[in-house]
């Protein structure tokens, strides 16, 4: 197989990854709390894979968006002909904000995952361009990508990064946890091959170097690899549907001629082509930066100046530099083209970064959706402009100027999951979506627990709505069945593990109440390796025939690699814990008074208990294993805190597990929010404290 090979698919498996690990978005706000919906002014889009969807801003004579037109005040036209409008929505997401549960000001993860409500955030795709980033510049790429996360992204909110060389350690697919998309920006390394401007300064060294012309191949090389990559990326963005989506391209530019007629030059110009055209059907607009806005290419020119005199001609320097610069200039003018035609903007001469971020995140928070189906539908891969107007006056409206169809109906492959024997095709589909799916509505959550030296055990809770499930009677019982299928998936969008389970609930008319006001608890577990994943967790509602997803953050530790480790904490109540479970976990029955729920809002009459293990692998030494357990309000003040000591003799010299449970009544706590944490040390003092936190609410 040859490289070219090699390198493409090793783009198509980060890809994948990206899409693969969409993060759920049920954490956002607070546990279980109810927002209100971004999406106004509903009419259904047709389901038709020819529509057309068009995002359009509409802004008056201050620049501010106007937010309560109608339907029937919108006009579209196509290549000059009237359309009509199959679809129309108005997303303003201003105003669902929400913080995540803080404590003393300090964020606070939470552990649980749901579909209640549909994602209603910004979608940023942040594509870091390696292959046309110089080495040296490497740290600007990511100053540009670090200030775009930590200025633009907020709660509820979804990104991904991802590189055009497919550098598997500089991915992280779609999360809204900023500390893992910093992490990933942080891994990317600039590889742009030298320019044919700066080639032309040696008088020795590499071939590429020695001849400007020598690296030709392999920069066209890269120039498709790029395109293709982000041709890709547009494809499967087109599978989130009815939104804008923003895909953020930190990069020095494709450094090519596209106006050269050579069959080079054609066959880069046509990939370009390529990604515009996916880009506009799948409504992506790109933001170009230019991580030469640091020094406007000054660093090469110091070249020039740097160049010892015998080893210049007389008059070169100014040749040399009209070649970088008429090389920066195209490469700026096609980051320029780039964002323009797909509705975006390029910043390649201002290091002004703030204000362009403000309006990347303006742009992609109001806006309406438009759309229609064509009355051209020949799938001849034609341009076709399209023009909004709207009928009120004095309104602007800013929106795509056209796209381009396809040439024939190619259908986007689907993502590649292992899933189990059995797996119905719509419990697979919700697996595989891009999105979390809404309708069987489920709270999920995962807890790791210590396994075999080479796999660790995940128990894996899902919650759902009793009042959802629909019955029917047979004979004297009223029947119901669930499927539930969870799927891990780790760093490189393989498949690590998965379980998939058909509960049937024949139930007496009495216990079918219960169930329709308390819920059920579905119990599975699964066996990874340690590492981090992203479980897709899917469920059907057989009688009802409604299908949902969630899509979990799980980080599963390595339990046998350090002198201390944690479980994570499973939770119950006396009263939370009151729910059916059918075909509950037989280890958490026995160590459990109630079933382990997801709820995280308890009422204040309730007692909660925690568990989690405590793994313990210091051998050999006498010593002493001391967990606490504390419970602190919002701003940090610890209301209750206690502490127990486990002797390492409990093990008999043999590595093993603390068994931790508390009980916590919450009549004295009060209404509010509060952070569990449990966490342990050894008398040793050569090891860490390990801890856990789930944040909860009393009501």
């Amino acid at each position: 197989m040859n490289s070219s090979t090699n390198r493409f698919r090793l783009v198509s498996v980060v890809f994948m990854l990206a899409f693969t690990t969409v993060a759920g978005v049920g954490g956002a706000g607070s546990p279980q709390t109810q927002r209100p919906s971004a999406q106004e002014s509903q009419v259904t889009f047709t389901a038709n894979v020819n529509a057309v969807q068009v995002d359009t801003v509409v802004v008056d004579k201050m620049g501010r968006f106007v937010s309560d037109l109608r339907a029937d005040e919108f006009e579209v036209f196509e290549d000059g002909k009237p359309q009509t409008l199959s679809g129309f929505s108005m997303v303003n997401l201003a105003a669902n904000r929400e913080l995540p549960p803080v404590q003393a000001g300090r964020p606070i993860p939470v552990d649980t995952q749901s579909n209640d409500r549909a994602f209603d955030g910004r979608l940023y795709l942040i594509v870091l361009d390696d292959l046309h980033i110089t080495a040296l510049r490497t740290n600007g790429a990511r100053a540009i990508a670090r200030q775009f996360i930590q200025k633009n992204i907020v709660p509820g909110d979804l990104a991904a990064v991802v590189t055009t060389s497919a550098a598997r350690s500089a991915t992280q697919g779609f999360t809204s946890n900023l500390a893992l998309l910093l992490q990933a920006v942080q891994k990317c390394v600039g590889r742009k091959l030298i320019s044919p401007g700066l080639a032309g300064l040696a008088v020795d060294g590499t071939p590429e170097e020695m001849n400007p012309e020598a690296a030709k191949p392999e920069r066209i090389f890269n120039a498709r690899l790029s395109l293709e990559t982000l041709s890709q990326l547009a494809a499967y963005a087109g599978t989130v549907r009815n939104r804008r989506k923003a895909l953020v391209l930190i990069g020095e530019g494709i450094d090519y001629q596209f106006g050269s007629q050579d069959d080079s030059s054609r066959e880069v110009r046509d990939r370009y082509r390529n990604f515009v055209g996916a880009a506009n059907r799948a409504n992506l607009s790109v933001y170009a930066f230019d991580p030469r806005v640091y020094t406007q290419g000054g660093d090469d020119f110091v070249d020039i100046a740097s160049t010892p005199p015998g080893d210049m001609e007389k008059g070169q320097e100014k040749i040399k530099t009209h070649s970088l610069q008429d090389a920066m200039r195209a490469s700026q003018e096609n980051l320029r083209t780039l964002s323009t035609e797909t509705g975006g903007f390029a910043v390649v001469t201002s290091q002004s970064f703030l204000p362009a971020f403000d309006r990347i995140r303006v742009e992609n928070s109001n806006y309406y959706m438009l759309g229609y189906t064509p009355t051209n539908q020949a799938q001849d891969g034609q341009y076709h402009e399209i023009e909004v107007r709207v009928k009120r006056p004095g309104l602007t409206v800013q929106a795509r100027k056209g796209y381009t169809a396809r040439a024939a109906a190619r259908p986007v492959a689907p993502l590649s999951l292992d899933t189990k024997s059995g797996t119905s095709t719509v419990v697979r589909d919700a697996l595989v979506s891009a999105l979390p799916v809404t309708g069987f509505t489920m709270r999920a959550t995962a807890i790791p627990f210590q396994g075999t030296a080479s796999l660790a055990s995940v128990v894996v809770l899902v919650q759902a709505s009793g009042s959802e499930l629909l019955f029917t009677p047979k004979d004297d019982k009223l029947i119901d069945s669930v499927e539930l299928a969870v799927v891990a998936v780790d760093a490189q969008g393989k498949t690590r593990g998965g379980e998939r389970v058909m509960v049937d609930m024949p139930l007496s008319a009495r216990m079918q109440k219960f169930v329709a006001q308390a819920g059920v608890v579905f119990q599975l577990r699964l066996d990874v390796p340690p590492g981090s994943y992203q479980l897709r967790i899917a469920g059907r509602d057989v009688g009802s025939g409604t299908v949902g997803s969630v899509l979990y953050e799980l980080d599963v530790p390595d339990f046998f690699a350090t002198p201390l480790s944690m479980s994570g904490v499973v939770l119950t109540g006396e009263e939370a814990g009151m729910v059916p479970s059918p075909k509950p976990d037989p280890v958490l029955q026995k160590l459990l008074p109630g079933t382990p729920v997801t709820a995280r809002v308890f009422s204040a009459t309730d007692t909660i208990t925690a568990l989690a293990e405590v793994y313990d692998n210091q051998r050999g030494q006498s010593h002493t294993i001391h967990i606490a357990t504390s419970v602190a309000a919002e701003d940090g003040r610890v209301l209750l805190r206690e502490e127990t000591s486990r002797p390492a003799a409990e093990l008999k010299g043999a590595r093993g597990a603390f068994g931790h449970t508390i009980q916590i009544p919450l009549r004295d706590l009060g209404a509010g929010g509060y952070v569990l944490k449990i966490e342990a040390r050894s008398s040793l003092g050569t090891t860490a404290v390990v801890s856990r936190e789930v944040p909860f609410r009393v009501r």
